[in-house]
């Protein structure tokens, strides 16, 4: 029976939802992450309590297993499964590659570099994070940090008065700069459409999977939301230029063997490349995609491609949506109520959370991590839209 190392940073039900991919497909998994982000069932656990390439080896040595391919999920995740892989000589994409894109400032230099469409992008110095350095910008910018770890926030701002409130704020700031002092800011035309491209590469080919248009907030609704819908509604020329541009970021960086996603924006009929990484579309956001007759998920699209098992990547073309809720409330989350009944609603397959128990709730707008999503299936846009922000509205945060 082939074994999996799955690789995980981000969340444990994202942990279950590959897990459960994996056992579908009649392989063992073997699973490298921090303690409380294994799952149960798992069939070979690795603790590593930091998740370091030095410490997922360590724990793979004890255990004295071999595994047939290896998938990273999560920025770090992702970043340790290249290392693994490599020194395992199994294929995946360069640690290099993956390494660089967790660096937000040297990705954009190498794209921009190779000539690929981006946005107008600088670095903030912290002698700049006062009123007079933000007065100058046009707005408005999106700021993040040059250095990730993971979820962090890309948080848009309208004014000075919004950017030094972000830079200064106590609770913002380390979230912009968790590693270094210095913030990325890059402009945000007035008039855009942001795109997410799920996709992988294959011995350094690129295969599109599925678009999804992403909107923010959505006007006469009591809460603000984040909807991410495929397919996508732009035109075939639009979506071809987007594989062009994330095809030739992926060719650029060395993401040459398994999941990349890349964020890209249209201004007009051009498209400029926001970001590009090296590992899976978050499983909330792909919760809707199914792929060939099989209607496979995404996570078993990636787990057959890092298994080397065949794999139908034809999307299927019934329209998906997640939808992501914002926290209006302060304080430690406690739980959601009403997500049982919010999956009972007829447009949605399923509904839940990211966040652990007593995690800090912090504003979107803040660079907070949506408390709580709901997904569905079928019908039109409008219509699946309506049904999910419905549905979204018998869930309550409960805050300890």
């Amino acid at each position: 029976m082939k074994i999996l190392l799955l690789v995980c940073s981000t969340s444990r039900s994202e942990a279950t939802s590959y897990m459960q991919a994996v056992q579908g497909v009649g392989a063992q998994v073997a699973c490298v992450a921090s303690p409380e982000l294994i799952p149960e069932g798992v069939d070979v656990p690795l603790p590593a309590h930091h998740l370091s390439v030095e410490e997922a080896l360590g724990a793979l040595e004890e255990w004295g297993g071999k595994c047939d391919g290896v998938l990273g999920v999560g920025l770090q995740g992702g970043v340790v499964a290249a290392h693994l892989a490599a020194i395992m000589g199994l294929d995946g994409h360069t640690p290099g590659g993956v390494s660089l894109t967790a660096n937000k400032g040297r990705l954009l230099r190498r794209l921009s570099a190779a000539d690929i469409p981006l946005p107008e992008f600088q670095l903030v110095p912290p002698e700049e994070m006062n009123a007079k350095g933000v007065e100058d910008w046009t707005y408005p910018q999106v700021l993040q940090p040059t250095i990730r770890k993971g979820l962090n926030p890309k948080i848009r701002v309208d004014d000075p008065e919004s950017a030094l409130r972000l830079l200064t704020g106590k609770v913002t700031l380390s979230l912009l700069a968790p590693t270094e002092d210095c913030v990325l800011r890059e402009q945000c035309p007035l008039e855009s459409e942001t795109l997410v491209l799920t996709g992988l590469t294959h011995q350094g080919h690129f295969y599109p999977l599925a678009f999804l248009d992403r909107s923010g907030v959505v006007e006469g609704r009591p809460r603000k939301e984040t909807v991410y819908l495929a397919p996508s509604h732009q035109s075939s020329s639009v979506l071809e230029q987007g594989c062009r541009l994330a095809a030739s970021a992926c060719s650029t960086i060395g993401l040459d063997d398994g999941p990349v996603q890349a964020s890209l924006r249209r201004v007009g009929e051009e498209l400029v490349l926001l970001d590009v990484a090296g590992h899976p579309l978050a499983v909330p956001i792909a919760r809707s995609l199914r792929f060939g007759k099989g209607n496979m998920t995404l996570e078993e699209v990636h787990v057959r491609h890092a298994l080397r098992m065949e794999v139908d990547l034809v999307v299927r073309e019934e329209v998906g949506a997640t939808l992501f809720g914002h926290s209006i409330a302060q304080g430690a989350f406690g739980g959601l109520a009403g997500v049982e009944s919010a999956r009972s609603s007829m447009e949605v397959l399923d509904a839940g959370t990211e966040l652990s128990s007593g995690s800090l709730l912090v504003p979107v707008e803040d660079g907070g991590i949506p408390p709580f999503w709901v997904s569905g299936r079928g019908g039109n846009r409008e219509a699946l839209e309506d049904g999910l922000a419905r549905a979204a509205e018998k869930i309550r945060i409960r805050v300890l």
